[in-house]
């Protein structure tokens, strides 16, 4: 047989196999599921102001307290941690004065600052900070800050826990510690509210800190572990229990 009708028949040939598998069918199927939606949760927290004046008092006297409530709300869907960095400062009249001018943190002599709540029908005032805040510094040297914490959490979905609650209700200026050189000086007070998840230890990371044996203490991560060191113990946290442990 001659190369041309060789050739001929492996062309026909491969035409048939490809015609053939061309044809060829097998058992198939198809699946789908309907589309899964994941929305993330919210940290949020609103700040809310209540008194008579404008953002201003004048003639402000030794001996005055003045009604200013100052409070905090979680208005996001996750629980929440909260601190506040405060600076308060006094500009006076003797600019010589090493009070002019410096911010301080809740360190002002001579203001004090009053919560109050509702008790038996009647008000009840106590200083602030009280034992619902504790400071802490946190970092070192020139970078350092002083935050107050909130020792709790807000829970927006909680009818029994605080969703919002009162910072302070008066500032006052003290009368035995405010002599002639505050007359016609100013009283400046700034509050930063800072607020994190409380879950998933958001708090040490972003923070570095956690509550630990009832109290906000600094916290480390050593190994992949987290650590906080209190006096002599050395406490761990257990991400599985969810807790302190020594």
């Amino acid at each position: 047989m001659s190369k041309k009708v060789w050739t001929s028949l492996l062309v026909i040939g491969l035409a048939v196999l490809a015609i053939g598998g061309g044809t060829l069918a097998w058992f198939t199927a198809q699946a789908f599921i309907e589309p899964n939606e994941f929305t993330a949760g919210t940290v949020k927290i609103k700040t809310g102001e209540s008194w008579d004046e404008e953002y201003k008092v004048e003639n402000w006297n030794p001996g005055d307290c003045t009604d200013k409530e100052i409070t905090v709300e979680v208005t996001g869907s996750k629980r929440a941690y909260l601190r506040v960095h405060i600076s308060e400062r006094w500009v006076l009249q003797d600019e010589g004065s090493e009070l002019n001018g410096v911010w301080y943190n809740r360190e002002v002599p001579n203001v004090d600052w009053k919560v109050c709540r509702e008790e038996g029908g009647e008000q009840v005032c106590c200083d602030w900070p009280n034992d619902e805040w504790q400071m802490l510094k946190i970092g070192e040297g020139d970078n350092s800050k002083e935050y107050f914490f909130y020792n709790g959490m807000l829970d927006p979905d909680d009818p029994e826990g605080p969703k919002k609650i009162t910072v302070i209700s008066k500032v006052c200026l003290n009368g035995e510690e405010t002599g002639n050189n505050y007359q016609g000086a100013t009283y400046t007070l700034k509050m930063e509210f800072e607020a994190v998840q409380v879950t998933h230890e958001a708090v040490f990371s972003e923070w570095g800190v956690g509550f630990v044996e009832g109290s906000w203490h600094e916290v480390k991560s050593e190994s992949g572990v987290w650590t906080c060191k209190i006096d002599d113990d050395t406490y761990e946290w257990d991400p599985a229990e969810q807790k302190w442990s020594k």
